[in-house]
C-alpha cells in the first residue's frame, strides 16, 4: 500500500469494520472534493467532481487527499456497479491485486460550459441555509455542472424534507432571476 493513501485506507477499513452508514469528504490537493458513501459498512458511492464510481477509484489511487473527514448519516444514493469494498480499498491504497502499476491520474474535461461562478455562489449560499458549512463541499463537488435543474436536483438529495427543497429551490430561483447574485 501507498504509505500517501495509508491512513485514508485505514480509516475507511474501520468504518467499514464497524458497519458505518454515512459520508467521508475529502479534499484533495488540487482543491478539489471527493466523496465516498457508506451503508453499513459497504462502500456504495463514489464521486470526484464530475467522475463516478471506478473512474474515482482510478482517480484518488496514491493521491492522497489533504484532509478527509466522515458524517454519519444517509447516502445520498447508492452506485449500482461498484467493485466489493475491499478490491476498492486495495485500489486506493495503490494496488489491483495483480501486480501491475496503477494507473495514472484520471484527466476531467469539461464536456459543456460549466455554470458561472456567479450562480454557484448563490446556490451556495442558499444551501448553507439549510446544511451549515458543508454547503461548500456539497456545491464544490458539483463544480463541472452544466445545468441549473440538475445541480439544484442533485443538491435537494442533501436535504431533509419537501419543504426545505422547495425553499431552497424557490430561494435560489428568485435570487438569480432578481439578479441578486
Amino acid at each position: 500500500m501507498s504509505a500517501d493513501n495509508q491512513a485514508l485506507v485505514e480509516t475507511l477499513g474501520k468504518l467499514c469494520a464497524e458497519g458505518a452508514t454515512g459520508t467521508l469528504f475529502l479534499t484533495l490537493p488540487d482543491r478539489r472534493q471527493a466523496r465516498i458513501g457508506l451503508l453499513r459498512g459497504r462502500i456504495v458511492h463514489l464521486t470526484l467532481f464530475t467522475l463516478r464510481g471506478e473512474l474515482v477509484i482510478r482517480a484518488l489511487a496514491n493521491r492522497p487527499p489533504l484532509s478527509f473527514s466522515f458524517h454519519p448519516g444517509n447516502v445520498s444514493e447508492e452506485q449500482g456497479e461498484l467493485p466489493d469494498t475491499a478490491v476498492i480499498l486495495q485500489r486506493l491504497g495503490g494496488g489491483d491485486g495483480s501486480g501491475a502499476e496503477p494507473p495514472g491520474p484520471v484527466q476531467v474535461e469539461a464536456s459543456a460550459p460549466a455554470l458561472p461562478e456567479s450562480v454557484m455562489r448563490v446556490v451556495t449560499q442558499e444551501l448553507a441555509q439549510f446544511v451549515g458549512p458543508m454547503a461548500s463541499i456539497l456545491v464544490a463537488e458539483q463544480a463541472g455542472a452544466t445545468s441549473l435543474e440538475r445541480l439544484l436536483a442533485k443538491l435537494s438529495l442533501d436535504l431533509d424534507n419537501r419543504d426545505e427543497i422547495e425553499a431552497f429551490r424557490h430561494k435560489v430561483l428568485d435570487r438569480l432571476k432578481g439578479g441578486g447574485h
